[in-house]
């Protein structure tokens, strides 16, 4: 290249590179700690959850609760979202650089914003809410306290879930990217490498099954395959690592957030999660190695893209997958990188083994066995169940199994075995089963379970039609039809006349509550609800409403099977 054009190139790069340096230096000195605390993280963006990617960062809090939530920049409320589950008690602020900052698992608003819920909740006459605040209702100055850090929603404890999205497309973006204070000069960690054959005619060591391989530390950040020997492969294959990142003083583990393959030095895939849209939250599941991770907890993170696998988290036109046509020593670099720019690198050998024969693919298909191509709808039908799976519920070609297991007791059905719990799906399939003996008027009671390996049954939202029963699974695996006839339950956990409140738990045998609904005197009354805990608390404005009142509750299941709980004291 002549000397002009390689000097306006390095001027282009330093260009670019000193203006993402700039934004990303702005933008972090618009943004404060959202608590006053030193920062230590318990969940990092990205990391992997079932069906989805964590949006934010898990701020610790001591396990305590209570602790001061500040608003991160100037802006204003524009969203208060309250729900029993998910992040119980959140608040978004609207920023004027483009992003929208959201709090999670809060125990209370400040007082302004509670008194706003609460009228709303009442008028609306429902717990769960979603409010959309004005921009002149709610301003925020950087560093106002704007709520207090709970434990609400899915929380496994005591923290702050923050996020920063992108305000226009709504996508979470990590907040690490945005400078905040947490010290980080640890390397990734990589401790096993697992490689696939692909489109079923791909070897390994001359295995057409997935090798696992353990890896062993060269040093602090560099890596190499215990063996140290050359990995034999013929045909289509492909590579995943598990392994995790770390921070300064912090024994938590991370996502691997930045993923790199490299053939001979030249990249072949890259995977960074730093931004990512919820409509693709489910592709975690094509990104993790779903069979490990079900089967062992393990999770390894794959270095190809499946080939109905839409994640843009992905960069290059490459799909990662390797065919390796010559019979040369071929070296592959495995580079793992997180955001403060710590890295790692996992070093080893291939060669392409060209005496291995690859069976033709039908041969490995059996008679009861269709095949089901990713990129169009699918259907199987039998005089017992109708399967549908729609098109993009595939992540790739899939060899289809079916059958079943004939039962006489607590399932009026057969048990329906649709192919495996092991395969993910992107998109929920439709499921129709044909019912047996089920009389008349429990007809309304029907709906189909999820069985797991126990036996225990799973609800799936379901409705009854003409001695079918129909609903859309998220999940493979066995399936079958039960009724559902028995009421929640309500315990009351409290009593005590000083409290001024009412604190139940109510539970459902299987169909899961639809709604809970509590009056005083005839007039609905607030119920606080904890999903994780299945636990609704009434609190009682004084005591002449909490000793004189009627009390009513009533708690109705997806089958419209009803429970009440009332009291009257004089």
């Amino acid at each position: 290249m002549k000397p002009f054009y390689t000097s306006i190139l390095i001027k282009i790069f330093i260009t670019l590179h000193f203006s993402l340096f700039t934004f990303l230096t702005s933008q972090s000195q618009n943004f404060r700690s959202p608590i006053d605390i030193p920062l230590k993280l318990a969940a990092h963006f990205g990391d992997i959850r079932p069906n989805h990617y964590h949006a934010g960062l898990d701020i610790e809090t001591e396990q305590k609760e209570g602790l001061n939530v500040y608003a991160v920049a100037d802006g204003y409320v524009s969203r208060i979202k309250v729900a029993a589950n998910g992040y119980g008690n959140a608040l978004y602020i609207t920023h004027p650089n483009g992003y929208t900052s959201v709090y999670g698992h809060l125990q209370r608003y400040t007082d302004n914003i509670s008194a706003y819920l609460k009228k709303n909740q009442y008028e609306k006459e429902s717990f769960e809410i979603d409010l959309f605040p004005t921009p002149d209702l709610f301003p925020v100055k950087k560093g106002d306290v704007v709520a207090f850090s709970g434990n609400t929603g899915d929380s496994g404890g005591p923290h702050v879930h923050f996020e920063i999205r992108d305000t226009k497309t709504e996508e979470p973006v990590n907040p690490l990217l945005f400078g905040f204070d947490i010290p980080d000069h640890e390397p990734p960690v990589i401790f096993s490498l697992k490689a696939y054959p692909q489109y079923h005619s791909g070897f390994i060591n001359n295995k057409s099954s997935p090798q696992k391989f353990t890896v062993i530390s060269k040093n602090k950040n560099s890596y190499q395959v215990a063996e140290n020997s050359v990995i034999n492969v013929h045909g289509n294959i492909g590579f995943s690592v598990e392994g995790y990142d770390m921070e300064d003083g912090n024994d938590q583990h991370f996502v691997l957030n930045s993923l790199e393959l490299l053939l001979d030095g030249k990249p072949q895939f890259i995977a960074t999660i730093n931004r990512f849209n919820f409509d693709e939250k489910r592709c975690v599941n094509a990104h993790v190695d779903y069979e490990e991770m079900k089967k062992t907890g393990e999770q390894f993170l794959k270095l190809f893209r499946e080939p109905n696998d839409r994640f843009s988290a992905y960069k290059g036109s490459g799909s990662g997958v390797l065919d390796i046509q010559d019979t040369l020593l071929h070296y592959i670099k495995i580079v793992a990188k997180d955001v403060a720019g710590n890295i790692s690198e996992l070093n080893f050998k291939i060669k392409n083994n060209p005496d291995v024969i690859i069976p033709f693919v039908g041969m490995k298909t059996k008679h009861d066995t269709k095949v089901f191509p990713y990129q169009i709808p699918n259907n199987y039908e039998t005089n017992d169940v109708k399967i549908t799976f729609p098109e993009g519920t595939l992540y790739d070609t899939l060899f289809f199994n079916y059958s079943t297991t004939k039962v006489t007791s607590k399932y009026y059905s057969s048990i329906h075995h649709i192919h495996t719990i092991y395969t993910p799906i992107n998109t929920a399939i439709n499921l129709s089963v044909k019912c047996n003996n089920i009389p008349v008027k429990y007809e309304e009671k029907a709906l189909i379970v999820h069985l797991d390996s126990k036996g225990n049954a799973s609800a799936i939202k379901s409705s009854y039609k003409d001695g079918w029963v129909s609903g859309n699974p998220g999940v493979l695996g066995d399936f079958a039809v039960m009724i559902d006839t028995i009421p929640p339950v309500i315990t009351l956990m409290n009593n005590m006349g000083n409290e001024l409140e009412y604190k139940f738990k109510i539970t459902d045998n299987l169909s899961g509550i639809k709604s809970v609904r509590a009056t005083i005197n005839g007039k609905w009354i607030l119920l606080v609800e904890d999903g994780k805990t299945q636990t609704y608390t009434c609190h009682f404005e004084n005591a002449q409403q909490y000793h004189h009142g009627e009390f009513l509750l009533e708690a109705i299941d997806n089958k419209g099977n009803k429970a009440i709980y009332q009291t009257k004291q004089h």
